[in-house]
């Protein structure tokens, strides 16, 4: 799935630091080891946003990956084999070419590298692997309760625009109508079944 697991890292970091365990401004330097060395510039350091934002001002890739890559072309994982050692020594290695912060450059060393600083801030994988799981089951129920909740969104018409029918999305926008998807969505988790004409009878 490639880099659809940067979205499963950002989502971590939002996890962790709704619950206070990191800060957003935190260095990343305080979440690894004593004898890893995190490149600065201009007397500031790279925050974990400033990984997950692309604005660390790290390049790309790691520099001298090529051998890495050629070690796993027959792979799906091309950083299977580029170990916390790897990353330790690239680290080490690099100088940053422009103030953090600065600008934006897509790279896959910042997120792979704030991935690393969560699971050190968080505990064992499998309790990582559990907060995106959950994360993705909230997620679910909202956008389900949503959908349901578009079937009750009102069709409306402007004076002037000579039938032009505007949609007026309740779903979305409506207190009542996300709270009555809500309780549809308990509802079916515990077993019971409501369908859309008892609803429709209910709110009108």
């Amino acid at each position: 799935i490639g880099s659809i697991t940067k979205t499963f890292t950002g989502t971590l970091l939002a996890d962790l630091a709704r619950e206070g365990t990191v800060k957003l401004d935190d260095p990343v330097q305080g979440y690894l080891p004593p004898d890893w060395t995190m490149p600065t510039r201009d007397g500031r350091d790279i925050s974990l946003l400033h990984l997950s934002t692309h604005t660390s001002s790290l390049p790309r890739m790691p520099p001298g990956f090529l051998p890495f890559l050629l070690l796993t072309l027959s792979s799906d994982d091309p950083y299977s084999q580029y170990r916390a050692e790897n990353l330790q020594l690239t680290l080490s290695q690099i100088t940053l070419d422009r103030p953090i912060g600065s600008r934006f450059e897509y790279s896959n060393l910042g997120v792979g590298l704030l991935g690393e600083a969560l699971a050190r801030a968080a505990g064992e994988p499998e309790q990582l692997r559990e907060r995106v799981r959950e994360e993705a089951r909230r997620t679910a129920r909202r956008m389900a309760a949503a959908e349901r909740a578009r079937a009750f969104g009102a069709e409306g018409h402007e004076t002037g625009l000579e039938g032009l029918e505007v949609e007026a999305d309740l779903g979305d926008r409506c207190a009542g109508h996300r709270v009555l998807a809500e309780l549809v969505d308990e509802a079916s988790e515990d077993g019971t079944r409501l369908g859309a004409p008892a609803l429709r009878g209910a709110v009108a």
